[in-house]
């Protein structure tokens, strides 16, 4: 009996609750929504709008990846872990060109099928980065850049949800490769009045994200949209499945029942979702840039 109560003191003295800021090294300002990741993948979570996070269940000895847009990523123990993390700003030395954004031929894509079925997909209570790969477009020497996103979702809280949105390149082995954009998108999705149980919800209302201003280009290899959950108080919500209480990270997003090239990151690497049958279900608009 001894022994059994030492080993549960040993266990608990292990554990330990970690709090602070996230900040740009440079400027001092505190960067909202950043993913941090885990050696413990079950307990992900991410900094508030101020930059400011919150953790428990976690070792001294567990590893931590500071992981946003803009940054470069920060990998520390939490033993090594201080209040203040600071993070280095990734300098974009590339100059916008002028593209001519009127009169442009633009199309929607949907990567919906007439055979597949629906399904809600939900972050259980851990932050979460899953990257879909979108196939490229033979352009015929023209500049291809995305227009518009849209994707089928709902809030299932009271407040206000957030998560993000985020674009990389391939790399030579046809993963993920390197980011496109220096600068997060962060998508609110505002509460709505009536309140309904997560089973009965429906997906009817598409919501649209113009990025034209943000000059995607889509190379003809073809790019990852990643969709970023973000594990914060204003975004949890509690749902009962088979009379069972489950912690889930809003909002719910749609997706459709096909086999897909998904990769998710985990513990500071991007790895393949083998055997993958789901895909957001979202279309995006591309225009065809003025020679």
């Amino acid at each position: 009996m001894k022994k059994i109560i030492l080993l549960l003191l040993t266990t608990l003295s292990l554990s330990a609750q970690i709090k602070g800021v996230v900040l740009d090294s440079i400027s001092g300002k505190p960067i909202p929504y950043v993913g941090v990741f885990t050696s413990k993948p079950e307990f992900n979570f991410s900094s508030n709008k101020k930059g400011k996070f919150k953790a428990e269940n976690l070792t001294k000895q567990d590893t931590l990846w500071f992981f946003t847009t803009g940054y470069e990523e920060k990998k520390i123990t939490v033993e090594g872990l201080s209040k203040k993390i600071l993070l280095k700003p990734i300098l974009n030395n590339q100059e916008k060109e002028n593209i001519n954004l009127y009169n442009q031929k633009k199309q929607w894509i949907d990567f919906q099928t007439n055979n597949s079925s629906s399904l809600k997909t939900t972050s259980s209570l851990s932050t979460s980065l899953k990257a879909y790969f979108i196939e490229g477009i033979n352009s015929s020497n023209k500049k291809i850049i995305l227009d518009k996103f849209s994707f089928k979702a709902v809030n299932l809280t009271q407040k206000t949800n957030v998560f993000k949105i985020r674009f990389f390149k391939v790399d030579s082995l046809h993963k993920v490769g390197e980011e496109i954009l220096t600068e997060s998108i962060i998508v609110k999705m505002e509460t709505s009045e009536k309140r309904e149980p997560y089973a009965v919800y429906h997906f009817n209302e598409l919501r649209e994200i113009d990025l034209l201003d943000k000059e995607i280009e889509i190379p003809e290899e073809g790019f990852y949209i990643a969709l970023e959950s973000i594990n914060i108080k204003q975004n949890q919500y509690n749902a009962i499945f088979n009379k069972t209480n489950n912690s889930l990270i809003s909002p719910s997003i749609n997706a459709t029942n096909i086999e897909a090239n998904v990769y998710s990151y985990i513990k500071g690497n991007w790895k393949k979702i083998e055997k993958a049958n789901f895909f957001p279900d979202f279309k995006i608009s591309i225009a065809t840039t003025q020679n």
